[in-house]
Formats: structure tokens, sequence, C-alpha cells
């Protein structure tokens, strides 16, 4: 059997195989070519979200830590103002005890003064008995004259402050001494 423009038909036949054969892996390279943009995004977008992922899971993690932090700070709070407390106590103490020793000073003082006052001087004792209103008077003249002379004198006694530290630890070694004593009789 013979076909009809054999010849050209098989060359039209080829070129169109050809042709056909062009464009198809024209196509291919083209699918290809967008296959590995695809691939490309893809990668891309997973890094993407799993960065995201990661990102996420450090945010909770500070979230968790800054939780834990508050807690602590919650518990911290009240026993730190237990000691706060237990400190103020002390210094009240500490103030207590030196108003205390600066009270028997002042009181031992002025107890001094009046003794002084009171007692009769030596030249009295040697002149003989003076009324008592001579003696206050004698004293209240020689306490104005010194007042004149030495104005300091007219002032309040005071204790000054470099005493004041040497007795407030006077104090204390001295009550720290008598505990020491009252364990030595307990163990006797």
């Amino acid at each position: 059997m013979v076909v009809a423009g054999g010849p050209v038909q098989i060359k039209v036949a080829s070129e169109a195989l050809t042709s056909s054969k062009v464009e198809t892996q024209t196509t291919i390279k083209l699918m290809d070519e967008q296959g590995e943009k695809i691939k490309t995004f893809m990668d891309s977008l997973t890094k993407s979200l799993k960065g995201l992922k990661e990102a996420d899971d450090k945010r909770d993690e500070e979230i968790r830590t800054i939780k834990k932090d508050i807690e602590n700070v919650k518990t911290l709070i009240p026993k730190m103002i237990e000691k706060s407390k237990e400190t103020n106590n002390l210094v009240l103490r500490d103030l207590q005890d030196e108003i205390k020793s600066l009270k028997s000073l002042v009181l031992n003082r002025m107890s001094l003064n009046n003794q002084i006052i009171g007692s009769p001087s030596p030249a009295s004792s040697i002149v003989g008995e003076n009324k008592p209103n001579e003696v206050k008077r004698t004293i209240n003249e020689i306490d104005s004259s010194l007042s004149s002379r030495f104005p300091f004198l007219g002032q309040n006694p005071s204790i000054p402050a470099w005493q004041v530290s040497g007795a407030s630890s006077n104090t204390e070694e001295k009550e720290k001494k008598k505990k020491k004593k009252r364990k030595r009789k307990c163990y006797k």
C-alpha cells in the first residue's frame, strides 16, 4: 500500500514531531525552573516557620522565667518585711537601752550635784555652822560669778558624743559579763 504524498507527509510529520519535542523540552525546562523556585520558596517558608516556632518557644521560656521570678519576689517580700521589722526592733531596743543609760548617767550626775550642794563645805566646818540660807546665797554667788566667766557652765550637763558611744559599749560588755557569770553559776 502506497500512501499518497508519502515523503512530504513524513517530512511534515517529522517536523511536527521535532517541533513538539522542542516545545515539550521547553515546557519541561520551564516546569523544572518553576519546581526549583517552588522548592526554594518552600525551603525559605520552612525556615521562616521554624524561626517563628523557635521565637515562640524562646518567648514562652522567657515568660516562664519571668513568672518564676515574680513568684520568688512574692515569697521574698514577706521575708524582707519580717527581717526589716526584726532589725527595727533591735534598733529600737538599742535606742531604749541608750536612753536608759543616759537617764541613769543624768540621774547619777544630778544626785552627785545634790550631794555636793547639800553637804557642808570644808570651810563651813572649820568656821562653824553656817545657816542654810547663807550657804545657798554663797553657792548662788559662786555660780553667777563662774557663769559670767565661763558661759558653758550655765548649760545643762550633757555627755560628749565620744563618751556616749563608749558608755553603750561598756554597758553591753557589762551585760555580757553578767550573762557569763550566770552561766558559770548554773554549771557549778
